[in-house]
């Protein structure tokens, strides 16, 4: 994840950067649908598995505030916008898996943004 937040230019907002950074990922994951399933099947069977998916997210969000906080973010600001992104992320994968077969994970996770983003406004 911090490789493709260091792709994202310097002047981009700290949502911009993780909203580009995250679909760059999105892009490099697509053609796995069909591991990403069965492996998300697996966790969801195996209370440990769930575990280590939990400890794996955990990484993620700290990879995105580091990559934030050496960008000048805040560091509140970093830890929160981390968090708020991986909870896109993993909302995104699981309505990519449950939607039409060309489905792009990049839209999945750019509605999830929106839905998130109206949800807080509300």
């Amino acid at each position: 994840m911090s490789d493709f937040l260091q792709t994202v230019p310097s002047g981009s907002s700290p949502v911009a950067t993780v909203r580009m950074g995250l679909a760059e990922a999105c892009r490099g994951i697509q053609g796995w649908r069909e591991q990403v399933a069965r492996r998300q099947a697996i966790i969801r069977s195996e209370p440990a598995l769930q575990e280590r998916d939990l400890l794996r997210s955990h990484h993620l969000g700290a990879a995105i505030e580091v990559s934030l906080t050496d960008r000048g973010v805040d560091g509140r600001q970093a830890h929160a916008l981390a968090a708020v992104a991986v909870t896109c992320f993993e909302l995104a994968l699981d309505r990519w898996l449950a939607s039409a077969q060309d489905a792009a994970l990049e839209d999945v996770l750019a509605t999830v943004w929106v839905d998130v983003r109206t949800a807080l406004d509300g």
